[in-house]
């Protein structure tokens, strides 16, 4: 079965402008996340999905594959089905471009779970924390899952909410990173925002808001999504052990 990762990248980002190019270690941010997906054998193809010239021109200058895009998608997940809407797979994975510390073996167990489960239409990943600053910032996201691992309900907020103060209540930070079919991300990018997702402004929720299954696999390590000065410094003290593979 035929597996793409699409890496969608943009310039503009809401809290630091042109973070995918800056450097860690002398390379781009952009090139440790091509670098991963491309060591995850599972994935017949990586491809750079971007709508700015100075993004195509670094990611070639590096070896990655390109496909330009129209300017003015909403999200990356809009950028990636427009790629991949062009392309001959049945898997798509959606693979955000500031995370540098995820693991190909993650993205090769995502392809493998929808390859062992063909009535599964999306997949994701979460870590389990303890760590309150995460839980409380907003701009990290958590999920809440049934027996099966399946999710119910994802958040910017702290969820759940220990309302009787009881100890060991295990909470999942939710790693923005998905597998597809191809056939249904094509549909799901199509579908109108859902009131739950205006809400949280988290596009995940459309899927639940349609009754579509989530299936989130856990994962045994933390990643960091780079969205400040301070995460780059955190990802170079974290990168050289976590790359080598």
């Amino acid at each position: 079965m035929k597996a793409v990762g699409i890496i969608p990248a943009r310039l503009k980002s809401k809290r630091l402008a042109k973070k995918i190019l800056k450097p860690i270690s002398n390379r781009p941010l952009l090139w440790y996340v091509w670098q991963r997906a491309k060591n995850a054998s599972a994935l017949n193809k990586v491809i750079i999905a971007c709508c700015d010239r100075e993004v195509k021109e670094k990611a070639q200058s590096f070896g990655a594959q390109v496909i330009m895009t129209h300017p003015r998608h909403k999200s990356g997940t809009d950028r990636v089905a427009e790629v991949a809407s062009a392309i001959d797979c049945e898997i798509v994975l959606n693979i955000q471009a500031d995370e540098p510390l995820i693991k190909s073996e993650t993205l090769n167990k995502m392809v493998r779970f929808l390859i062992d489960n063909p009535k599964q239409r999306m997949v994701s990943v979460a870590f389990a924390t303890t760590k309150r600053e995460q839980l409380e910032d907003p701009n990290i996201v958590k999920v809440v899952v049934d027996n099966s691992a399946n999710a119910l309900y994802f958040s910017r907020a702290l969820i759940p909410y220990n309302h009787q103060k009881r100890a060991g209540v295990r909470y999942l930070k939710h790693i923005g990173i998905y597998a597809y079919r191809k056939n249904f991300l094509v549909e799901f990018s199509q579908m109108a925002q859902t009131p739950l997702e205006k809400i949280e402004g988290l596009e995940q929720l459309r899927a639940l808001e349609n009754a579509i299954n989530i299936k989130i696999i856990e994962i045994d390590y933390d990643t960091i999504g780079v969205d400040t000065e301070e995460d780059f410094k955190k990802v170079e003290e974290k990168l050289d052990p976590c790359f080598k593979e």
